[in-house]
């Protein structure tokens, strides 16, 4: 089958007239008049289920329906929808007459019955005829046939533009699912096309309409265009993989930029929008262009930090960009959620842009208090809004775009062992303290001794950059509430104290290293007399293609063993490089226990107390973990 860039029209009073293209309208059809047997041989009922694409596992089918009475024609017509979206088309017959025997000539021309004759004079007064045709309004009403000889490529777009005002009964309508085609029938004549009014007012909707003629049986696949969009987010620990999306992949992202991930609470968070125009953006005479970013709780848009850049082609590189946050208007709502960067005419905003033109705003987003641990993560979603109708109002939008921020929780607990004789040695009054008897293989023998755990309230620490005060970079914490809200001087760190449950909650980490340093131990109990060195890891999906924006799969999976016990989370916390301990269940939260003894009542050698002070002097303990030499083996009561 033979296809054409563009339609022809040729309509023929007796002579051959001048071509009429499609170019100009709001999208172009390609067709070719030999079409395949099968297409000839479907009535236009049979079109509505036999035409669709075999796999379609929609629900939604296709539809052709003869409306007002019209009867089938001669000749079938095939429609190819390319769009991402279902298209309710509307066939109007603009023209009729008489075919030749050699199917070449149509002759005796009429308004068609999809014409409203009494509108046209109205609807077609800003049409410049051509072939030296001149028309009063009678003559519009009266002779179709000198109308089509005023016909030329320079009036077609005024007069496609005109006859959509003109329009009365519809011949036909074909609802269309995406990447689909349908089938029916239609008498010989010529053809306007066009999508339902408010059908396309959707994602990824794009109106089209076109001139079509019907002298043999034909087929046309109607090119749907609209813009592409991006949203990414800057990685600063990781290692990213991947310069593109398989959505844009001519577009490089910029240095660091993916999909996912992760930093603390209270640092600045780069983020990137892409945009792209559609390949009929020459034909919009406005265009309405919005970038549309909403954030979750956890995030703060920084309005002054939004900068919009074009570049002339989706190819170009970052040193082609030419900014115009000027010639945009920037909202940001009171809470500081959602962004909106729009130009209500993209036109006259910027009068050089193209359809190869490409869009970016760049902005900071603040991670806050509100920020959720761990999953379901800190999301925001991102699409575009932008006419989708050359020829009259419409607007859609992108799909929805989705990038996650994820933060941690360190959780201390401070408490103390002693020994089962220890334990029996002290008071009653001292035993409803709530101990807690465990179980542990203290010499490796494979015999559990017993030893019982309480927690301590009291127990003070800084968290810190470094293992101490005097390397390069040494920042203090500072932390409000249980919340981490920055680093400062090593003199600003904030001092927290162990709970009354003996917990120092950390909330809004990176990943990262830290050094715990003990300030003041619980009364009667020695302090540790280094800080201890916690690095946070957490395995992040960091590439171009989180295609299904599921928070769970920005992670790595939880790995098990056969048995499907958990080897090993993809957030994890490792003590003074030796000994790691996997996350909670959610992702977020990484649990150590702090381990201080008794300053005066030490056990002999050979008990807990000294064999531990021995190994480290005083240890921090993951829990689930070993203890240098201390394997917890069970718990009991």
């Amino acid at each position: 089958m033979k296809f054409n860039r563009f339609l022809t029209i040729a309509l023929m009073t007796g002579m051959t007239l001048g071509t009429v293209t499609s170019q100009g309208f709001a999208a172009y059809a390609e067709t070719g008049s030999e079409t395949s047997s099968e297409a000839g041989s479907q009535t236009g009922s049979e079109a509505g289920s036999a035409a669709i694409s075999e796999g379609n596992t929609s629900s939604e089918k296709n539809e052709v329906t003869y409306t007002n009475g019209a009867s089938e024609g001669t000749y079938t017509l095939k429609i190819n929808n390319t769009g991402k979206t279902t298209h309710t088309f509307e066939i109007y017959q603009i023209f009729k007459g008489t075919l030749s025997d050699d199917k070449k000539v149509l002759s005796d021309i009429k308004w068609g019955d999809g014409i409203s004759i009494d509108d046209l004079p109205s609807a077609l007064k800003d049409v410049v005829w051509g072939n030296g045709v001149i028309l009063s309004d009678d003559d519009i009403k009266e002779d179709a046939a000198k109308v089509a000889n005023g016909l030329t490529n320079e009036n077609a777009e005024s007069f496609a533009k005109g006859i959509s005002k003109a329009l009365s009964v519809k011949t036909a309508e074909a609802k269309i699912i995406a990447n689909n085609n349908a089938t029916l029938k239609l008498p010989t004549g010529y053809y306007f096309v066009r999508d339902s009014e408010g059908s396309q007012n959707t994602s990824e909707g794009s109106y089209t309409q076109y001139l079509l003629q019907i002298t043999a049986d034909t087929e046309t696949t109607t090119k749907l265009d609209a813009p592409t969009s991006l949203k990414k987010v800057k990685e600063d620990d990781h290692e990213v993989t991947g310069t593109t999306d398989s959505r844009l992949s001519s577009f490089e992202v910029g240095d660091h930029f993916n999909d996912v991930a992760d930093y603390s609470i209270g640092e600045k968070i780069p983020y990137e929008l892409v945009g792209t125009l559609p390949s009929n953006y020459a034909k919009y005479t406005t265009y309405q262009y919005s970038f549309v970013d909403t954030m979750s709780s956890g995030l703060d848009v920084d309005k002054e930090s939004v900068k919009v850049y074009f570049r002339p082609s989706v190819d170009s590189n970052q040193s082609s960009e030419i900014e115009v946050t000027s010639k945009a208007s920037v909202d940001v709502s009171e809470d500081l959620h959602s962004l909106n960067v729009s130009f209500s005419d993209l036109k006259a905003a910027v009068p050089e842009a193209t359809e190869k033109f490409i869009f970016i705003v760049r902005y900071e987003a603040t991670l806050n208090e509100n920020a959720v641990v761990g999953l379901p993560g800190n999301t925001n979603e991102f699409h575009l809004e932008y006419s989708n109708n050359p020829n009259g109002d419409g607007k859609g939008t992108t799909p929805e775009d989705k990038n996650i921020v994820f933060t941690y929780e360190l959780d201390n607990e401070k408490i103390t062992y002693i020994s089962e004789a220890e334990y029996n040695a002290i008071t009653d009054d001292d035993k409803d303290k709530k101990y807690t008897k465990l179980q542990y293989d203290l010499n490796g023998d494979g015999t559990a001794e017993t030893v019982y755990k309480r927690t301590l309230t009291g127990a003070k620490f800084k968290l810190f950059t470094t293992s101490n005060n005097e390397d390069t970079g040494a920042k203090g914490a500072v932390i409000e509430n249980g919340v981490f809200m920055g680093w400062d001087d090593v003199s600003k760190a904030t001092e927290v104290a162990s709970d009354e449950n003996g917990l120092i909650k950390i909330k809004g980490l990176d990943s990262g290293v830290y050094y715990l340093e003990e300030t003041e131990a619980p009364s009667g109990y020695n302090k540790l007399t280094n800080r201890v060195k916690l690095e946070i890891k957490a395995e992040t999906v960091n590439n171009q293609s989180w295609e299904s924006m599921d928070p769970e799969d920005a992670l790595k999976k939880t790995e098990t063993d056969k048995d499907g016990n958990v080897i090993k989370t993809a957030l994890t916390v490792t003590l003074d490089d030796k000994t790691t301990v996997n996350s909670d269940s959610n992702l977020g939260i990484v649990k150590t226990e702090i381990v201080n003894f008794a300053g005066s009542t030490l056990p002999s050698t050979g008990g807990i107390g000294t064999t531990i002070m021995y190994a480290v002097g005083g240890l921090l303990v993951i829990l689930g973990g070993a203890a240098i030499i201390i394997k917890r083996r069970s718990d009991a009561e």
